[in-house]
C-alpha cells in the first residue's frame, strides 16, 4: 500500500481522472452513475477501481473473520479523506450500521450525505451504490471536435518538432501514482490496471516515441496537487534540470523515485545525472520556479483540470492514467485532418 499511498489522486483527483477507462471500438461508453457525476467536482475515482483497491493497507484476515464496524469504518473515512476527495474536502462519518453482508456507512461530504459500504473484512470499500435497475445514458467513448479547449503550451519542457501537426500537453504532478502510472513506473497499478484490460499500455513513453519520431509534440506541464507534500518542490526541480537540459532525464528519475521526493533526494537525484550540482541546488533553493509551476496550476485549472494527470489532444481532453489505445486513436484522427 506503501506504493499506492504515493496518494490517489484525490484530486486525487486522479480523479475520475485516475481511473483507467476500457477503450472501445464503438462509439459509446457507460457514463458513470448519476450519483457519480453530482459529485465529480469531489470524489476522485470511479467506483470500478475501487472495487479493487485494498484500503486498509493490509491482507484480509486468512480466516475471513470481520473486523470492528467501527475499525472498518475508521480505516474508509481515513481512505476517503487521503485518496479520493480533492483538496479542501472533507468526508466526515454521520452513522454505521451493519446491514448483513456489509456495513452502511453513511458519509457526508460538502454538506451532502452519501451512502457507502464495507466489506466486512475490511477489505474492499464501496464509495457508493448503483442501482442496477437503471439503465444509464451513454456518451462518446472520446473527446469530439465539439469539446476541444485552447491550451497554451507556454514554454514548458517539450519533445518533437515545433510545428508537429499533433500537439499533446500533459499536465502532471510527480507524486502522483497514477501519474507514474502514465509514465510506465507505478508498477503495482500498472498491474491493477492489466488485470482488468490486458492490452492496457501505459501512454507517456509511447507519446515519447511518437514525439522522437517527429510525428507529434509532446508537451509536460505541472499540476502538483496540494495533497502531496512534495509535489510542489519536485516540479520546481524538474524545471531547474530543464535549465541544464536534463529535463527529461530528470523527469524519469522522479518518476522512478515516487517515494522519495524530499528536498534532499532532489538534489541527489540531479547530481547522479551530472547536473552542475551548486547551480542546481540555488535554483531549488531561491524558489525561483516557484511561481512558474503556480502558472501551469493555474492554466489547468482555467481548462477545467481538477486531478492528474491530464493530456490535451489538440485540445481533446483525455482524464486519467488510459491506454495508449485511447490516445492512438485521436492521434491518429488528428494526423487524417
Amino acid at each position: 500500500m506503501e506504493e499506492e499511498k504515493s496518494h490517489s489522486e484525490s484530486h486525487h483527483a486522479e480523479h475520475t481522472e485516475h481511473k483507467p477507462e476500457h477503450h472501445e471500438n464503438k462509439n459509446t461508453k457507460v457514463k458513470k452513475v448519476t450519483l457519480w457525476k453530482s459529485i465529480s467536482a469531489v470524489l476522485g475515482i470511479l467506483l470500478v477501481v475501487s472495487l479493487y483497491f485494498n484500503f486498509s493497507g493490509a491482507p484480509a484476515d486468512k480466516s475471513g473473520n470481520e473486523i470492528p464496524i467501527n475499525k472498518a469504518a475508521d480505516e474508509a473515512v481515513s481512505y476517503i479523506n487521503n485518496y479520493l476527495l480533492q483538496s479542501g474536502a472533507t468526508a466526515t462519518l454521520k452513522s454505521k450500521s451493519d446491514i448483513g453482508g456489509l456495513y452502511n456507512l453513511k458519509i457526508e461530504i460538502e454538506g451532502r450525505e452519501f451512502d457507502s459500504y464495507v466489506t466486512k473484512d475490511g477489505k474492499l470499500l464501496f464509495p457508493s451504490s448503483v442501482d442496477l435497475t437503471t439503465k444509464p445514458e451513454t456518451e462518446p467513448s472520446q473527446p469530439t471536435e465539439a469539446q476541444k479547449q485552447e491550451v497554451s503550451v507556454d514554454d514548458d519542457p517539450s519533445l518533437g518538432p515545433d510545428d508537429a501537426k499533433v500537439i499533446v500537453i500533459e499536465f502532471s504532478d510527480f507524486e502522483c501514482p497514477f501519474c507514474g502510472a502514465a509514465a510506465g513506473t507505478h508498477e503495482s497499478l500498472i498491474q491493477r490496471f492489466k488485470s482488468q484490460d490486458p492490452n492496457w499500455e501505459a501512454a507517456e513513453p509511447k507519446l515519447k516515441e511518437l514525439a522522437k519520431e517527429g510525428r507529434i509534440k509532446l508537451v509536460f506541464r505541472d499540476f502538483p496537487l496540494n495533497i502531496h507534500k512534495d509535489a510542489q518542490k519536485a516540479a520546481e526541480a524538474s524545471e531547474c534540470a530543464h535549465e541544464q537540459d536534463k529535463f527529461w532525464d530528470y523527469h524519469d528519475k522522479l518518476f522512478e523515485n515516487q517515494e522519495a521526493l524530499g528536498i534532499s533526494s532532489l538534489k541527489e537525484y540531479a547530481a547522479g545525472l551530472g547536473l552542475d550540482k551548486e547551480k542546481f541546488n540555488d535554483c531549488l533553493d531561491s524558489g525561483k520556479y516557484e511561481d512558474e509551476v503556480q502558472k501551469d496550476l493555474a492554466d489547468g485549472t482555467a481548462v477545467g483540470i481538477s486531478g492528474t494527470p491530464a493530456f490535451f489532444i489538440n485540445g481533446r481532453l483525455i482524464s486519467g492514467a488510459q491506454p495508449f489505445s485511447a490516445f492512438e486513436e485521436i492521434i491518429n484522427e488528428e494526423l487524417a485532418k
